[in-house]
Order: C-alpha cells, then structure tokens, then sequence
C-alpha cells in the first residue's frame, strides 16, 4: 500500500457477507498477525499479504534453550577438566567432547543472531 492512500481518510465502508465459520477464522488470521479484522481484510483485499506477527513468547523460549545448551556446555567442560586422562574402551573420548562443545557454541551463536533478528523486527513493528 503507499503511503500516501493510509494517509487519506476512508470514507467509503465495503459490506460482505459471510457464515459464523467464515467470520471466526477471518477473525483469527486477523488476530494471529496482530491486526483489526478491518486492516486485515483491507491489506489482504488489495493483495498484500499481511505481516508475521512475531510471538515475544517465542523469544523467551529460544533464550531458555539458548541458556540449557550453556549449561550443558558448562557440564561437559567441566567433565573434561576433572577427568584429564578418562580414556574409554573405545578409545579417548576429549575429541568427542570437544567437538560437540564447538558444535554447542555454534548452535548458541546461530540462535543469539536468530533472536537479535526478531527482536529488532519487533522494535520495528511497535
């Protein structure tokens, strides 16, 4: 939509009709992408699709796994420090270790990266 038809005022009112299940589930793709039943017909009428709303709730979920995995990172670097020379029958298990720890990191720093985007999409979306 430009900018400048939402700045105009509305005059003109569209009526349509539609059933109780109709109207239910118009009223939840409104409500699940954060908009009043008018604008969300209006954008989808006009052919846009409408924005994602972005859940805060799913963050906060993602910053509890993101604090799990450095816990469990925390729990296998200390494994390592107290057990230097643990060998198992199958051999030396540091390596093993070492690489989920680095595997760990990672997955903490593709989530952080993944947060800071929906975070400042949500900032942007106030």
């Amino acid at each position: 939509m430009s900018n400048a038809a939402t700045q105009q005022t509305r005059l003109h009112r569209l009526k349509t009709s539609v059933n109780d299940e109709e109207k239910a589930a118009i009223e939840a793709c409104a409500l699940q992408v954060g908009m009043s039943v008018s604008a969300y017909l209006r954008v989808v009428g006009l052919g846009y699709s409408p924005p994602a709303r972005i859940d805060r709730v799913q963050v906060a979920e993602l910053a509890k796994v993101n604090a799990d995995l450095g816990r469990l990172g925390g729990l296998l670097k200390a494994w390592l420090v107290q057990h230097p020379d643990i060998r198992q029958p199958m051999g030396d298990m540091r390596p093993a270790v070492r690489r989920a720890l680095h595997a760990i990191e990672l997955t903490q720093v593709d989530i952080r990266q993944g947060m800071e985007r929906v975070v400042a999409t949500l900032g942007r979306a106030a």
